[in-house]
C-alpha cells in the first residue's frame, strides 16, 4: 500500500519512484507523494504539480503531490490552535501574548511530522489504492520515518503536563471531566499508533533503498540501511 524510496541525493530516486508509480497506476489508482523540500517531481513529469493533488498528464490512474510542509504546519495549527492554546495556559505560566507568539514560531523536525501527517491523512482516507512516496536524501529520510516517535515524544511530555494541571483540578474540584485537550492529545496518540503500525507492517509498507556502484553512495547506503536495522 505504502512504498517509500530513500537514499543519497542524486541517484535516482525520483526516477524511480515515479516509474514504479506509473507502472501501479496501470492497475491500481496511484498517488505519489514527494516529501522533498527541492521537489523535482515536477520536472521529471514535465508538469507543475504543487502542494495539491493533480492528475498526472497521460494517465488514467495516476495523481500526485508536492507536500509543502510550511503549509500542512499552519494548516494544523489552524485547525487545533484553540486546544493548542489550552494545553499551554493549562500547564505554563506563559500569558496569552507568549502562548500566540510560541504558536507562530516554527518547531525543529516539524517538517518531516508534517510531511507524514499528510501522508498517513491521504491513506486514512482510502481515496487511492497505492502510495509512492519520494523522499529527500539519507538524513531526511531518516527524519522521516523517525518522526512518528518524535511526535510519540512530544505527547508524553504534553500528557504528563496535563497530569499535573488534572491533579490540581482533582484537589480543589474533587474530580475531574475531560475536555477537548485530552481527546486532541488520544487523537494524536492514536494516530502515531497507526504510522508506526503501518511502518512495521511488511504486507502494507516497504522501503525501497536507491543506489548507484560509487563508492560514497553505497557507504551512504550501508549506513541508512543499518540506522534501520538492515543490511545490504
Amino acid at each position: 500500500q505504502l512504498i517509500i524510496f530513500g537514499g543519497k541525493g542524486g541517484v535516482g530516486k525520483t526516477v524511480c519512484a515515479i516509474a514504479t508509480a506509473l507502472t501501479l497506476s496501470e492497475n491500481f489508482k496511484t498517488l505519489l507523494i514527494s516529501t522533498d523540500p527541492a521537489h523535482s517531481v515536477s520536472d521529471c513529469l514535465a508538469q507543475k504539480i504543487g502542494c495539491e493533488v493533480a492528475k498526472v498528464d497521460g494517465t488514467a490512474n495516476m495523481w500526485a503531490l508536492e507536500v509543502n510542509a510550511d503549509k500542512a504546519l499552519s494548516d494544523f495549527k489552524t485547525e487545533h490552535r484553540n486546544e493548542l492554546k489550552k494545553l499551554f495556559d493549562t500547564s505554563t505560566n506563559l500569558d496569552s501574548d507568549d502562548i500566540d507568539e510560541m504558536l507562530d514560531l516554527s518547531i525543529p523536525g516539524i517538517d518531516e511530522m508534517m510531511s507524514f501527517k499528510t501522508i498517513i491523512d491521504f491513506i486514512e482516507k482510502g481515496e487511492y489504492d497505492k502510495y509512492v512516496v519520494d523522499t529527500a536524501p539519507t538524513g531526511h529520510a531518516l527524519r522521516l520515518i523517525a518522526s512518528p516517535k518524535l511526535l510519540d515524544d512530544w505527547i508524553k511530555v504534553a500528557a504528563r503536563m496535563r497530569w499535573k494541571y488534572r491533579y490540581m483540578v482533582t484537589s480543589f474540584a474533587g474530580s475531574y471531566q475531560q475536555d477537548e485537550v485530552d481527546a486532541f492529545l488520544f487523537g494524536l496518540k492514536k494516530m502515531v499508533k497507526r504510522i508506526q503500525n503501518l511502518l512495521q507492517d511488511k504486507t502494507k509498507c516497504e522501503f525501497i533503498p536507491v543506489c548507484i556502484p560509487e563508492a560514497m553512495a553505497i557507504m551512504e547506503m550501508e549506513s541508512l540501511l543499518a540506522s534501520l536495522g538492515l543490511s545490504i
